[in-house]
């Protein structure tokens, strides 16, 4: 029969935490992927824009456009970069949360060691109680 640890229950619910930490950890590198995807294509976008020849409304029309595909590529790089934050923060809560796991692990472990030592001894026990008696019973014919 097995015998379960008192901190089986927690154990799970540590590994829950740090299976939930480890899928934010996946989502948080998807967006900075993303994230990474739009800021390159718009600073892509202010690479390919020229400022319009001919008419001098045309030209200005067209440089601040680019000046409005400037702020939106360094705002989107902005964002890239606080995605990325972001992973490392996500990063340390799975760190965290792997290391409570750790911890209560070794605690359930030891637990069982001590149950299978237990067990162990117990038998042994019973080992020797069985051959103690038949080694009583045996002296016990020789007397006869």
């Amino acid at each position: 029969m097995k015998r379960r640890s008192p901190l089986a229950t927690l154990l799970r619910v540590r590994r829950l935490q740090e299976d939930v930490a480890k899928a934010e950890v996946a989502r948080a590198r998807i967006e900075a992927a993303l994230a990474d995807d739009v800021a390159a294509a718009r600073e892509s976008d202010l690479a390919r824009s020229r400022p319009a020849d001919g008419d001098s409304r045309a030209f200005v029309a067209s440089l601040v456009a680019s000046r409005a595909l400037a702020v939106e590529a360094a705002l989107m790089r902005r964002a890239a970069q606080e995605a990325h934050h972001g992973v490392e923060l996500r990063l340390a809560d799975w760190s965290s949360a792997a290391g409570r796991s750790e911890g209560v692990e070794r605690v359930v472990t030891r637990h069982h060691e001590e149950y299978v030592a237990e067990a162990m001894a117990a038998e042994q026990a019973e080992r020797d109680d069985l051959t103690g008696a038949a080694w009583q019973r045996r002296r016990g014919d020789d007397r006869s």
